[in-house]
């Protein structure tokens, strides 16, 4: 559950105009739920407020205390997968949360949601040196439509010197667009 207060000024729109000051008043919820069908299969489901057409408008409008507008309320299923587990990889199909390992939100934004499938190569030879991620994904137009195709690749491994530790990756993203489906 998110309250949020937002205030703008001095905007210009994507073709340069100037855009009128607002101060918004905005309510952000979601609900997710993961059930486990067994030791080695998890089935995920998340519901969350928000516009069938765009994936980043997940917030309600309550009050524009410049305008008086406010939104319909809105709610999604913005998240359904199943994930099975491997001793050698792990397999994802549906519309779940990037795969690919990244430092900030800067790489992707976390409520752009891709719907696919991915692999996780993690055998007993990889586990010491890191872990090999792939997939192919319909890239997100809204929550109803697809607009273009994705795939990825990812080596990623943690290291520890002493009493620090991080993370590093090597990746490849490829976005291509195309038209709806």
């Amino acid at each position: 559950l998110q309250l949020r207060y937002e205030q703008d000024w001095d905007q210009l729109s994507t073709d340069g105009l100037p855009v009128a000051d607002n101060q918004l008043v905005q309510l952000r919820t979601g609900l997710f739920g993961l059930y486990q069908l067994d030791s080695k299969t998890d089935v995920g489901v998340g519901l969350r407020t928000g516009a069938q057409s765009s994936q980043q408008l997940s917030h309600i409008t309550l009050a524009d205390l410049d305008d008086d507008r406010r939104e319909e309320p809105g709610a999604v299923f913005h998240r359904y997968f199943i994930r099975r587990s491997h001793t050698l990889f792990d397999l994802s199909f549906g519309k779940d949360r990037f795969p690919f390992w990244s430092a900030t939100g800067f790489f992707w934004d976390p409520d752009v949601i891709p719907m696919g499938a991915s692999v996780v190569c993690k055998g007993a030879d990889l586990s010491e040196m890191g872990s090999l991620q792939f997939g192919y994904y319909l890239g997100p137009d809204g929550h109803a439509n697809v607009g273009g195709h994705l795939q990825h690749i990812q080596w990623q491994s943690d290291y520890r010197y002493n009493d620090y530790s991080g993370k590093w990756a090597l990746g490849y993203v490829q976005d291509r667009k195309s038209t709806r489906l």
